[in-house]
């Protein structure tokens, strides 16, 4: 649990996380993945959001608009993926922590 919080999730999702690890065979050459998928970002840029940019607001600020209407960051997209059972914690770690 305590890794998963040092990793920002929510302390509900931690307590009931279940963390998986690929077993691996000779199809997937021992790395527990078949196939690709993607983790990306899109923004939508809304009239709120545009306006914002205009006014020159801060980041923050952005952000906060951005996270109103929707968006979703790569992390929070990796988070659900690892507590779906879709990705493990070391792909996330690997991918999605940036110091």
């Amino acid at each position: 649990m305590a890794l998963l919080t040092d990793l920002g999730f929510k302390s509900e999702d931690a307590k009931t996380a279940k963390l998986y690890v690929g077993a691996g065979c000779v199809d997937c050459n021992h790395t527990g993945y078949k196939g690709r998928q993607s983790i990306y970002e899109a923004l939508k840029i809304s009239e709120k959001l545009r306006a914002a940019i205009i006014e020159n607001l801060p980041a923050t600020t952005l952000n906060e608009i951005a996270l109103g209407d929707g968006f979703r960051t790569m992390q929070d997209i990796g988070q659900k993926m690892v507590l779906d059972g879709v990705l493990t914690i070391d792909e996330y770690q690997r991918n999605l922590i940036f110091n």
